[in-house]
């Protein structure tokens, strides 16, 4: 085993052993549920309901709702992922098949033909372009003249 997995392990063992210990000394405290709306009324939920068993409702229920919001993203993007992976695939599989096939499109067998070398005129050199005028900026005003 891989000393990640092996620390991670001990890790668990000994959350779990904080949290079987947490429970066993609070097993005996007890708490009364109250849902208490102000002028509108108030209700007992539960009377004396043990602490442990509370916040193990309470964990496991956010624990649930981050695993149903962030749950649904991830599967959006595990999703997305996967067409791109199909996606590049298929595209790899017809770049393949064009290198096999030598780029031709037609159905038979591939066959090269001879390759042609046209004799080209002589390149002659020219004379470089010619500027033309372009008439110079204005000098800018000095500064004295304009105060």
């Amino acid at each position: 085993m891989k000393t990640s997995t092996i620390v991670l392990l001990v890790v668990l063992a000994l959350v779990a052993a904080f949290i079987g210990l947490f429970g066993w000394q609070n097993l005996a405290t007890r708490i009364d549920l109250i849902l208490d709306l102000g002028p509108i009324g108030g209700w007992y939920i539960a009377r004396g309901f043990p602490v442990p068993y509370l916040m193990g409702i309470m964990f496991s229920t956010g624990f649930l709702l981050a695993f149903l919001w962030f749950g649904g993203r991830s599967m959006t993007a595990g999703r997305r992922a996967k067409a791109a992976e199909r996606q590049v695939a298929a595209l790899q599989d017809e770049l393949s098949w064009s290198k096999k096939s030598g780029g031709s499109k037609s159905a038979g067998p591939s066959v090269r033909k001879p390759v042609v070398l046209e004799k080209k005129a002589p390149r002659v050199p020219s004379a470089p372009p010619v500027k033309k005028d372009v008439p110079a900026a204005a000098d800018p005003p000095d500064f004295d003249d304009l105060i």
